[in-house]
């Protein structure tokens, strides 16, 4: 079939294997998940690559297509990460915002409260942890090499 649709095979980084068992004892891994393309969508694609990343919940291995003609959104997911309460501050911070008087409607005022929180805890964060995207990625690729 890969072959009757002309299909390009991408090259994989991160771990070896998409599946496994996770049995101690009697152990098996797998490459059951690969990502294939056609030429028509490198065209418009470009570059296109896959990551099989860290396993977590499931018994396969999540896999990240990317693509250098696919840039990072500009309007990534805002997350709160729960180590931040443990820093003194952040809760105050929570509080100020949170009680500040803000008019409309019950959904309307939740959702000016909610985005008031994330602008101000986004600029915090940067202040507070400045280097805590290096430390998580440091950490992910300790967790890979582990793995």
């Amino acid at each position: 079939m890969v072959d009757a649709c002309e299909l390009i095979n991408t090259p994989s980084q991160g771990s070896k294997f998409t599946w496994t068992n996770n049995r101690r004892i009697g152990h098996v891994a797998a490459v059951l998940d690969k990502c294939f393309f056609s030429a028509n969508w490198l065209d418009v694609f470009g570059d296109c690559g896959h990551q099989v990343l860290h396993q977590s919940v499931s018994d396969h291995a999540p896999v990240l297509i990317s693509s250098a003609a696919a840039p990072k959104p500009r309007n990534a997911p805002f997350r709160f990460h729960r180590f931040w309460m443990e820093e003194g501050s952040c809760e105050d911070h929570l509080r100020e915002v949170w009680f500040r008087e803000v008019w409309g409607g019950p959904i309307g005022r939740l959702v000016q409260k909610l985005k008031a929180v994330k602008g101000v805890l986004k600029v915090w964060e940067r202040q507070t942890f400045p280097i805590a995207n290096l430390a998580l990625k440091e950490a992910t690729d300790d967790v890979v090499e582990v793995q």
